[in-house]
């Protein structure tokens, strides 16, 4: 019969780094609700994204009104995928914990 014990070693390093990957996970989901706070507090925050959206180089002439429209959905678009990236490293490092 063989033991299915982890050498101590193992068991440190997986329990380091799952909840390593737990922390940073709140700790970028409590950076998101800052920058959306931010956001909420100061609209005009909106305005300088799209400003700098249209300063890129190569960029066509478009109307600050219109990159402002997309500006909001851009920001918006990136809080939700920031959120999401998130949340996968609190169940990683939950499943690694398991």
């Amino acid at each position: 019969m063989t033991s299915d014990k982890k050498p101590v070693a193992e068991t440190i390093i997986i329990s380091i780094l799952g909840y390593g990957l737990i922390i940073a996970g709140v700790v970028s989901l409590l950076g998101l609700t800052w920058h959306i706070w931010e956001l909420y507090q100061h609209p005009e925050l909106s305005i300088r994204f799209a400003e700098a959206l249209q300063n890129l180089p190569g960029q066509e002439i478009v109307p600050l009104s219109l990159l402002k429209l997309g500006g909001w959905q851009i920001m918006l678009l990136l809080l939700l995928i920031a959120g999401k990236v998130s949340v996968w490293l609190i169940e990683s490092g939950k499943r690694i914990l398991d």
